[in-house]
């Protein structure tokens, strides 16, 4: 048997604590055909949420008196075949990527067409790089190649992805000029991690949240400025 989706095996974890049954973490992990220790992980996950009591023996069920709220199995397919949908018309260089984690939902397979003309990723790895070092907090280098052809090495830490205008950007605290700055995605290569996690800064946070809250463009040099893509 192929090894569950980590989406549907979560959901489906879910829709049996909903319904007040026992899950038992053996039967878990034949059923989704992956590791009891990746089932008890995923549990432990689940307990952060909602009130989990153990029952011995690998037993576990939702404590008397809680209730898991969960959205019916056709709003859910509805909202999953929707995600994919957008997913596909926005970044679908991305695919490769995405896909595996969202299931595909016959029913709803073809409901939605969408036409979201976003700039094509020309360096998808490189955007998946900065994914991961944006959730992990990482500092990173890379070739940056501006408009006259030069190229530039640079050291940021990576705040934010950010489409406007339908073209992708990286925003991202500049180590040398100590300063938030934008990147043109299709512009960065050679993506390097670090291997130094920076801690996230409050001033550089509400800098973001205060000055794309003025204006619409993501050029910064310290301030902002009108720049006509």
């Amino acid at each position: 048997m192929a090894v569950t989706s980590l989406t549907h095996r979560l959901v489906g974890i879910i829709d049996y604590l909903s319904t007040g049954n026992i899950i038992n973490v053996t039967d878990l992990s034949k059923e989704f055909s992956i590791s009891q220790r990746q089932i008890q992980k995923d549990i432990e996950l689940f307990k952060d949420i909602y009130e989990i009591e153990s029952l011995g023996n690998q037993n576990y069920r939702i404590k008397d008196g809680f209730r898991v709220h969960s959205a019916s199995n056709d709003n859910l397919d509805i909202a999953l075949a929707l995600l994919k949908s957008l997913q596909h018309s926005a970044m679908p260089q991305m695919n490769r990527y995405i896909d595996p984690s969202i299931p595909e939902i016959k029913e709803y397979k073809n409901m939605f067409i969408l036409d979201i003309a976003y700039e094509d990723i020309t360096h998808t790895d490189e955007f998946y790089k900065l994914i991961k070092a944006i959730k992990s907090q990482e500092s990173c280098s890379f070739y940056y190649t501006k408009k006259d052809g030069s190229s530039k090495q640079v050291y940021v830490h990576p705040y934010r992805l950010a489409n406007f205008s339908n073209f992708w950007y990286l925003l991202a605290y500049d180590v040398e000029s100590k300063k938030l700055k934008s990147y043109h995605m299709n512009s960065i290569d050679k993506v390097v991690f670090a291997g130094e996690n920076y801690i996230s800064n409050i001033a550089v946070e509400k800098e973001i949240e205060d000055t794309f809250a003025k204006f619409n463009s993501v050029w910064f040099d310290g301030n902002p400025k009108n720049v006509n893509l």
